[in-house]
């Protein structure tokens, strides 16, 4: 084993390790296209050969690899980042939402938030299905 391929083999370590601990799918093409220049090289191409495999696959891998992955939904943890996506969403109403009381919640995919009717004067009992028309820093505003 020489010292390139020990390189190339710490590089898709250090790649694969900050995919894995941040849930990335960026760093997965630099850590392949390593670990390809790496057998590159233990199979006697040499640091030129070694080079332009990982130059090739890095090349490959980000304009071809990733872009599949991210519409796959394989980095849908940074797609779907933020409250504002609630917006548009259903929801259950599990306690009254009465605007003048400032009392009420929705249940909106799985969890509790503080609720308020879109239009004052409305009653929303409870059962009742809604959709978030607003976020109101964490108070979502609702709709029948």
């Amino acid at each position: 084993m020489t010292v390139m391929s020990i390189f190339w083999i710490l590089v898709a370590l250090v790649a694969g390790v900050i995919a894995f601990r941040r849930k990335l799918v960026s760093p997965v093409p630099l850590a392949v296209a390593a670990l390809l220049a790496a057998a590159a090289d233990n199979l006697g191409g040499g640091i030129l050969v070694s080079l332009f495999v990982f130059l090739l696959v890095l090349v490959l891998g980000r304009w071809v690899i990733r872009p599949a992955l991210r519409s796959s939904g394989a980095d849908e943890t940074r797609t779907r980042a933020g409250a504002g996506t609630l917006v548009g969403r259903p929801g259950v109403v599990v306690e009254r939402i009465v605007n003048q009381e400032a009392v009420g919640c929705v249940r909106i995919d799985g969890e509790i938030w503080t609720a308020r009717t879109w239009q004052d004067g409305t009653v929303i009992e409870p059962g009742t299905r809604v959709h978030v028309v607003e976020l109101r820093g964490a108070t979502a505003v609702v709709s029948e």
